[in-house]
């Protein structure tokens, strides 16, 4: 009884060691599949206000009334009454609102406040400058770049009193070029860093508990907190203040949600296991569990992202993530202490049936047999109630099943969000370079070609200078739904996908030059069906919105690889731009090797048979 015992029980320990590995396994990632999907919008997000800000920095007024106000004294009075700072304003603000941002700021190569939304920052040196003295100088390079959250030194202007989020904004700065193509100022566009930025990591929470938050190099939020009731209760944060740059991720030693408190302040605390590793460069996760800025035992994932010099986290209550494994250590421990317990009760009765029945033998008593008749259905009944508790102990381990194939599910739907293009609602980036190299692999395989339709849309920055950025958006996807819907692209080995900004890419596998030549004309002719006006475009007396386009077709071979194929289409491209667009151009590629020789099939007509 005892061997019986102890085997049930290691097999009963083993099957929970399982389960509890497969548990952490499966919320590990869930939690990178979070981590990186945010850390995608967010880069989309900064290069959308990063191309604001180059827009307003290329404009030929904003750069003329520049060059005015460099030539006036760095004094605030000097600059708060010029004529050149006045029509400037007007400009500027005018563009800035339509956009949703909060203000302005152009700075001298010096780092001097030349102009800026409010007379009190005039003349006095730019707070970027100050704070984050290596991005300013990266812009006076000639490199736009995204400024994350840093603390204003007094009131906002918008509203008295720099309480919460008047503390925490964020930059995009753009150098301004004279005709010269100098850099002779810079221009700096101010983002809200709490309704902008962190909205943007409020979306990347799992279940109840679940967190994404950024963080700077000293190991200070920059996003909002889900939990800044809870802060201002255990007095990380005051009343009606925010915890964007006020909380550190530190480590407070014990779960001050539960009362604990530590001894020494939150500057001397060191910093969480994740925040340690990441702002050291480095990217990983943690299953095992580690104490958050609340003291709270989490499982996370994290990461360093250079271009903007901040920290990105997903974390997990280790307690919510565990709940499956929780369960189920429950109910099999609840079956094994049934089981141990009815087995002593049997084994206890049997002994006792023996010593009775070996009595009722030695006094010759003949109603031993009815009476072990009855005994013998006692045991049989208590057999079935083992076998019913047996099988409801399968039936718990079939819904743990269950319920990790649904946890699975859910990853698998993460990565196809990963996978579509926000904005169009095609394949991104990822999933074409993805695709192509499958495609690839599989024509080297099958000694078929393979071919790439590159296209453009033309002059398409004109048309968001002259109808907006919004317009642009509807645009690209009424061109998207014509990519997507096209009968030539709806084959199991083709994908349409949104290559970058406004071209999108066509992988054709099992496709000859022609047919794909033919596919491309066929497109082009449908976008300019669409008759989407343009008026800035030149490239018609229509003045409707097209496209261009550059084919290539290539018959893979060892040692050759997709980046060959994309390159001849996109040289294909380009020569379709140089020749006039609204038109198709083929590349033919012979090794890879050969410079392809262009063929254009000119707007509406045919490609050649």
């Amino acid at each position: 009884m005892a061997l019986f015992l102890g085997v049930v029980a290691i097999l009963a320990m083993h099957g929970l060691r399982e389960i509890e590995g497969q548990t952490r396994a499966a919320a590990g990632k869930s939690l990178q599949t979070v981590l990186h999907t945010t850390e995608e919008a967010i880069h989309f997000w900064t290069q959308t206000r990063l191309k604001d800000a180059e827009a307003l920095a290329s404009s030929a007024d904003i750069a003329q009334l520049t060059e005015r106000i460099l030539e006036l004294p760095r004094q605030r009075e000097s600059l708060a009454g010029s004529d050149a700072l006045r029509r400037l304003r007007v400009k500027l603000n005018a563009e800035i609102q339509s956009l949703g941002y909060r203000g302005f700021y152009v700075m001298a190569p010096e780092y001097i406040n030349l102009a800026a939304t409010h007379d009190i920052d005039l003349g006095s040196k730019n707070l970027i400058a100050v704070q984050r003295p290596e991005l300013a100088a990266r812009v006076f390079a000639g490199e736009p770049v995204i400024v994350p959250t840093i603390a204003l030194d007094r009131p906002s202007g918008d509203r008295a009193g720099g309480r919460g989020r008047d503390r925490a904004t964020m930059f995009a700065v753009a150098p301004i070029r004279d005709a010269s193509r100098a850099v002779i100022a810079a221009i700096a566009i101010r983002m809200d860093a709490v309704r902008d930025f962190s909205a943007l990591t409020s979306l990347g929470r799992i279940g109840t508990s679940g967190e994404t938050y950024a963080f700077n190099k000293q190991g200070y939020l920059v996003t909002e907190s889900r939990f800044n009731e809870q802060l201002r209760k255990i007095g990380l944060i005051g009343y009606q203040q925010q915890s964007v740059l006020r909380v550190r991720i530190a480590d407070p030693g014990g779960n001050m949600v539960k009362g604990y408190r530590p001894p020494t302040p939150a500057d001397e605390r060191p910093l969480t296991l994740m925040a340690t590793n990441a702002t050291q460069g480095g990217t990983g996760w943690s299953t095992s569990g580690y104490r958050d800025y609340r003291g709270v035992t989490v499982f996370g994932a994290w990461m360093w992202n250079k271009n903007l010099g901040i920290g990105l986290t997903t974390e997990l209550d280790a307690e919510e993530a565990m709940q499956p494994y929780y369960f189920a250590r429950r109910i099999i421990l609840a079956g094994l202490g049934v089981t141990a317990l009815l087995s002593v009760l049997l084994a206890g009765y049997l002994m006792f049936a023996r010593a009775w029945a070996l009595r009722e033998i030695e006094e010759g008593n003949i109603a031993l047999e009815i009476r072990a008749t009855e005994r013998t259905q006692d045991l049989m009944r208590i057999n079935e109630k083992l076998q019913d508790q047996v099988e409801e102990r399968i039936r718990a381990e079939e819904k743990l099943k269950h319920a990790h194939t649904q946890l699975e599910e859910t990853n698998r739907k993460l990565e196809g969000m990963a996978s579509t293009d926000g904005l169009t609602g095609i394949a991104n980036r990822r999933a074409f370079d993805q695709h192509l190299k499958t495609e690839w692999n599989r024509s080297l395989r099958t000694k078929t070609p393979i071919s790439l339709i590159m296209f453009d849309v033309d002059f398409f920055k004109p048309y968001n200078d002259t109808y907006g950025h919004q317009a642009g958006d509807e645009c690209l996807q009424q061109i998207s739904n014509v990519l997507r819907v096209d009968q030539h692209t709806r084959r199991p080995g083709d994908l349409v996908a949104r290559y970058g900004g406004e071209e999108f890419g066509i992988v054709l596998g099992d496709t000859e030059t022609e047919i794909a030549k033919a596919t491309a004309d066929q497109i082009r002719g449908d976008v300019a069906g669409l008759a989407i006006p343009h008026e800035a475009t030149t490239v018609s007396d229509e003045r409707i919105v097209t496209v261009s386009a550059g084919v290539a077709t290539i018959l893979p071979r060892p040692g050759l690889m997709p980046s060959a194929l994309v390159e001849a289409a996109d040289q294909a491209l380009y020569a379709a731009k140089e020749q006039g667009r609204d038109r198709v151009v083929a590349a033919e590629v012979a090794d890879g090797k050969t410079p392809p020789h262009l063929r254009p099939v000119p707007a509406g007509r045919p490609p050649e048979a």
